[in-house]
């Protein structure tokens, strides 16, 4: 005897990394976890840890209450999407999730902090002086090797402290936040909806291959 089974499906993610070119480099669905996003993003922010520059790019997350809602990945490709199709599907849908960009991410694992923050929290830390700093030693290639600081580094460091505005501290402290790691995933409340500040993005119609996980990364000291 056919029945037809009208029940909802497991929540489930669907994870983007968007590279610095705003195309849809990787996608995977994987059950809504926030333990999972997390090691997500610390998987991401690893894999660039042996280069002098961390590129410019974005993980995004949408979650759904039902898994069937998620537009099918492309047949035959495990981790390659339509871009065109999938953000033709979700835009303006306000579907909860996070969208944090890899440097955002780094800043916040360097410093002990969870990555899972408020949107006002990314929107605030990109404008307090420790993130400047942190910007501004990427950019030059200076994160993994201080010792390559020259005079004009050491004075802009110094002017960029100097500056003032909330630190780093202050601001997760008045979001109610401390920079020790949570320990469990249990917490939503910290996800964000996909508008965090900085650059638009603006995928292109293709979905690229990348065989070479390195290709394209490693830019020296220009960004």
């Amino acid at each position: 005897m056919n029945t037809t089974n009208n029940s909802r499906d497991a929540p489930a993610s669907l994870f983007l990394y968007i590279n610095d070119s705003d195309v849809v480099e990787q996608a995977s669905i994987k059950e809504t976890s926030d333990d999972y996003t997390r090691q997500y993003i610390s998987w991401k922010v690893d894999n660039v840890k042996g280069y002098d520059v961390i590129p410019d790019e974005e993980i995004v997350e949408y979650r759904f209450p039902d898994r069937r809602e998620i537009p099918p990945l492309k047949p035959g490709f495990e981790n390659e999407y339509y871009a065109r199709d999938m953000y033709y599907a979700l835009e303006g849908k306000n579907i909860p999730g996070l969208h944090i960009s890899l440097r955002m991410a780094a800043f916040l694992i360097k410093n002990n902090a969870d990555p899972l923050q408020p949107e006002e929290v990314y929107r605030r830390l990109s404008k307090c002086p420790e993130y400047h700093e942190f910007i501004y030693l990427n950019h030059h290639g200076l994160l993994k090797h201080p010792g390559l600081m020259n005079a004009d580094d050491t004075a802009k460091l110094a002017a960029i402290r100097a500056e003032g505005g909330p630190t780093f501290a202050d601001i997760l402290s008045e979001h109610g936040r401390t920079t020790e790691r949570p320990k469990n995933g249990n917490d939503t409340s910290s996800l964000k909806t996909d508008k965090s500040p900085g650059r638009r993005i603006k995928p292109r119609i293709a979905v690229k291959r990348n065989n070479n996980p390195k290709h394209n990364r490693t830019r020296g000291r220009s960004l």
